[in-house]
C-alpha cells in the first residue's frame, strides 16, 4: 500500500524555508513558478516545493486580512473615544452570559504604518508559497505533483457526485453507469 499525501508545514519545516534558494532547486513548472527540493528519509521522502503565484495569492489575501484588521481596531477606537458602547458584532450576544469587559487599542500610541507592520508581522509566517507532499514511493518532484493534483481532481469529482449531484451509493457500477454519471457531472458544471 503505498501513500502520496500533502503535510501541514509546522516549525521544523521553517529550517527547510530558511535554506530554501530557486537558483539551486529543480523547476518544476516556468509559468507558476514552481519548484521544489526532495528530501529522502529512510521511509518516506518529502516533496518540498515553492510557487510563486501561490506566494502572491497567499500574501495578498494576508494583505486584506491586515487591513480588515487595521479598520476594525479603528472602529473600535473611535468607540473608544467617543465612549460609546460596541456594536453587536465586537460583543457575545447571549442572555446567559454577563460580562464585563474593557478594550483599548494601540492605534493611540501606532501611526497606521506601524499598526500595519505590527499586523503583518503577526500574520505573515515566511511559509507563503511553501507546500510540501510525502510519499513512501520514490517519485520525481514532477510526478509526485501530477499525482497529488490528479487525486485532488479525482476526491472533487467524487464529492460532486455525493453532494452537488446526490448520487447514492450503488453495490455494483457498470461502466455505462459511471460514464453516466460522469456526463451528468460535467453537464452540471457548465
Amino acid at each position: 500500500m503505498t501513500y502520496l499525501t500533502s503535510m501541514k508545514l509546522n516549525s521544523s519545516d521553517d529550517k527547510i524555508i530558511e535554506k530554501f534558494d530557486v537558483t539551486k532547486a529543480e523547476q518544476i513548472d516556468s509559468e507558476k513558478g514552481i519548484y521544489g527540493i526532495k528530501i529522502v528519509k529512510p521511509n518516506s521522502i518529502k516533496y518540498f516545493y515553492f510557487s510563486e503565484s501561490l506566494q502572491e495569492k497567499q500574501l495578498e489575501a494576508k494583505a486584506r486580512t491586515v487591513l480588515k484588521k487595521l479598520q476594525e481596531a479603528k472602529e473600535i477606537q473611535e468607540i473608544i473615544v467617543k465612549n460609546k458602547k460596541l456594536p453587536k458584532k465586537f460583543r457575545i450576544n447571549n442572555e446567559l452570559i454577563e460580562i464585563d469587559y474593557s478594550f483599548k487599542t494601540k492605534l493611540e500610541e501606532l501611526s497606521d504604518d506601524e499598526a500595519i507592520e505590527l499586523l503583518k508581522s503577526s500574520i505573515i509566517n515566511g511559509r507563503e508559497g511553501f507546500f510540501c507532499l510525502k510519499s513512501d514511493k520514490n517519485l520525481t518532484l514532477e510526478k509526485a505533483l501530477e499525482i497529488y493534483r490528479e487525486k485532488d481532481s479525482t476526491e472533487k469529482i467524487f464529492n460532486s457526485l455525493k453532494n452537488e449531484i446526490q448520487i447514492k451509493p450503488l453495490r455494483v457500477w457498470s461502466e455505462n453507469s459511471i460514464h453516466g454519471a460522469i456526463i451528468l457531472l460535467s453537464a452540471g458544471r457548465h
